[in-house]
């Protein structure tokens, strides 16, 4: 899916809801797939550009996930003329990122961190064998597909093969693989409302989620213990630290590499 113009999206938008007005980018852009907030007559919404193949997925996933209690958006999918978006009801909760960022008194990343681990176990204890959507099963698998979004075909191999090698071995469970302050709705800055970007909810093992959990925590390295010593009372058991902080060093710098990457992308795009 290439990047267009936004009168492109809004073009797309319009000729789904003839009544939408006042189309904008959210305070917190997303980072792969163009997102926008869209006021109808009746409601606001947002709606996320995507291949076709992923939306449908994103849709199974929504479901499987308020069957369990999971407080996910429940997506639609709207296409026309080979263009494909999601679009689901607004919630005016802020992200904890915006809370974190907006120097809230009452936010306490820490713990609001162990409430996102706390729901990365509630999501594990769905049954693998009930997580089968036709495609995109694997964290993997769509996160070389939104690679492909953003960087030339050599480079999106590299990291989904280096993806695939972190999250495929060992025991594989059902994660969130990409849960993180902007991925996070919050009315408080600590209790979850609501989880966003369903693209990462596949299998994958416990110690690449953990690893990509600590890879975005805004807080000190030192909450680091702190955090896996609360994971571990909530699974009764312990994890293996040493491949998790190890593998945490390397994807530290190459996401930095990446936000490199992105950074000069950005600034030839505008």
């Amino acid at each position: 899916m290439y990047r267009q113009p936004d009168s492109f999206y809004h073009d797309a938008i319009c000729n789904i809801f003839p009544d939408a007005h006042h189309i904008r980018r959210p305070d917190v852009p997303g980072m792969v797939s163009p997102v926008f907030l869209v006021d109808t007559q009746n409601t606001t919404r947002v709606c996320k550009f995507n291949e076709p193949a992923v939306l449908a997925r994103n849709a199974w996933v929504a479901r499987i996930l308020n069957d369990h209690d999971v407080p996910a958006p429940r997506t639609s999918v709207h296409g026309q003329d080979n263009v494909w978006f999601e679009s689901y009801s607004y919630c005016p909760d802020k992200t904890l990122y915006e809370h974190i960022t907006l120097s809230n008194p009452d936010v306490c990343t820490f713990n609001a961190f162990q409430n996102i681990l706390s729901l990365e176990h509630k999501i594990s204890q769905i049954d693998v064998n009930e997580f089968r959507p036709s495609r995109y099963r694997y964290f993997y698998e769509v996160h070389r597909s939104n690679m492909k979004n953003l960087f030339s075909s050599s480079l999106a191999s590299f990291y989904s093969t280096f993806t695939y090698l972190l999250s495929q071995y060992g025991t594989l469970r059902l994660f969130h693989n990409d849960l993180h302050a902007k991925n996070v709705l919050t009315p408080n800055g600590n209790n979850i409302s609501r989880i966003l970007d369903l693209d990462a909810v596949a299998l994958g093992n416990e110690n690449f989620c953990l690893t990509t959990l600590l890879r975005q925590y805004p807080g000190p390295e030192s909450d680091y213990k702190h955090l896996l010593n609360f994971y571990e009372e909530l699974v009764r058991r312990k994890v293996n630290r040493r491949v998790i902080l190890g593998t945490l060093k390397i994807l530290v710098k190459i996401r930095q590499q990446r936000i490199r990457l992105l950074d000069r992308r950005f600034m030839r795009e505008k």
